[in-house]
């Protein structure tokens, strides 16, 4: 047998210690630069998700580099208002204890809707999520850019002098509601009064994902932020070629989102708005008269109450647990009008209480010109009074409406009765009396 001198598996050890030696090395210098750029990041504070999407996105034209005027395949339909804003993405909300409006992390989604859909038959697209899927514009490439970069850019864009001559900007106004009462025929009947000077969007996600985007209690942010990106979100909506029509900018808002009306009401304090509301048990039918009563809107927050059910119950010492669906439905209801009567006490001027009762022609009469500045001509009279025949959200088929107010109050259970009399009817009571001394 021959041996080499010297080579008893000595020179691989070799090899291999300092090949671990280098390794170590590298990741100790990893982890001083890690260390250093943390320190330079120190003054940021990093949410967790509030929302998040989780759409696939390979369709969507990203934006890798910042954003700039250089970059004109991405920004300019945005800037001269071509595409629309249908949905806000958060994948790190990140924000500044020290700057309170400063927020990141938000990409802001556009694609081109074709309004005509929905102005010509609002009831066939009566949300804004059917118009989105119906508009041949957003089936292919959709936009998607960073929200702060964006709206910086699209601000100064829109103060050049010669951008004022093309752009202009919508004043909104919003309607709020208690859910199943008839607001979707009013945001219908807006759309179809006046098809070309109207811009209504029926619970779109952008704004009320920006109300909330701190969260319902601000666990994620100040409430400086959440305002800051709702003004900027409105602001992306609000922008309508100067040569257009369009005249008037409606928001009809999801239900839960009186949860964060002092939020809007600080972001634009003068901003017209109604809140809409009906008869408790006419509305506890409406949303729990279906085959499975625990996939109704007003009991699918049960795992997670809104805090002003959560406080009601911490005050009575009960357990969510405890409640039948009618209740819990009641209960959620009433959080929803309550929070109506508060931000009515706090800013009655800008706000204004509607009653399904005489939904039309109140709104006709008194809502339109007096909190909206809307003036009707017959025309416009007559195309709503048509609306209000149609079946708010027939879709495609075009269902003609039937009065049912006294058709629900038979079917009512003794179960929905009792919880409606027991925790809705008081707050329905207070928005009447609130309503009758505006």
């Amino acid at each position: 047998m021959i041996s080499v001198k010297g080579n008893h598996g000595r020179a691989t050890q070799k090899a291999r210690t300092k090949q671990a030696q280098t390794y170590m090395i590298t990741i100790f210098l990893i982890a001083v630069m890690t260390l250093f750029l943390l320190g330079i990041l120190g003054g940021t504070e990093v949410t967790k998700k509030p929302f998040s999407s989780s759409k696939k996105k390979s369709s969507l034209i990203l934006a890798s580099k910042p954003i700039s005027t250089k970059n004109k395949s991405n920004i300019d339909p945005i800037l001269k208002a071509e595409v629309h804003l249908i949905n806000i993405h958060v994948s790190k909300l990140v924000t500044k204890k020290s700057s309170p409006t400063y927020y990141d992390g938000i990409e802001a989604e556009f694609c081109v809707i074709d309004w005509n859909l929905y102005n010509n038959d609002p009831w066939k697209n009566p949300l804004f999520r059917d118009l989105v899927s119906k508009s041949e514009g957003c089936k292919n490439a959709r936009i998607v850019l960073n929200l702060k970069d964006l709206i910086e850019e699209v601000r100064r864009y829109d103060q050049r002098s010669s951008s004022k001559s093309t752009i202009k900007s919508l004043d909104p106004n919003f309607i709020f509601h208690e859910s199943h009462c008839g607001s979707t025929l009013l945001a219908n009947a807006l759309a179809y009064s006046k098809p070309q000077e109207h811009r209504v969007y029926s619970e779109s996600g952008p704004p009320i994902s920006a109300l909330r985007i701190c969260g319902e209690n601000l666990e994620y942010c100040t409430a400086e932020t959440a305002e800051t990106v709702f003004r900027d979100v409105v602001y992306l909506m609000s922008r309508v070629p100067s040569n257009s029509d369009e005249s008037h900018l409606f928001f009809k808002m999801q239900s839960s989102a009186t949860s964060s009306i002092q939020v809007l009401q600080n972001s634009f304090p003068k901003a017209p708005w109604v809140f809409v509301y009906r008869d408790p048990e006419e509305v506890m039918v409406s949303q729990l008269n279906i085959r499975h009563m625990d996939r109704a809107k007003c009991v699918q927050s049960k795992k997670h109450p809104p805090h002003r059910v959560s406080d009601f119950l911490d005050l009575t010492r009960r357990n969510v647990k405890d409640l039948s669906n009618e209740e819990y439905c009641a209960l959620y209801l009433s959080s929803i009008c309550n929070n109506a009567l508060d931000a009515i006490q706090m800013n009655g001027i800008s706000g204004k209480l509607l009653n399904y009762e005489n939904l039309i022609e109140d709104f006709i009469t008194d809502i339109l010109p007096n909190k909206f500045g809307v003036n009707l001509d017959n025309e416009g009279v007559k195309r709503i009074e048509y609306a209000s025949t149609m079946k708010s959200k027939s879709r495609d088929g075009g269902m003609t409406w039937v009065e049912d107010s006294a058709q629900k109050h038979d079917l009512a259970t003794d179960a929905m009765h009792k919880a409606s009399t027991d925790y809705l009817a008081f707050s329905y009571i207070q928005l009447e009396d609130a309503r009758k001394n505006e």
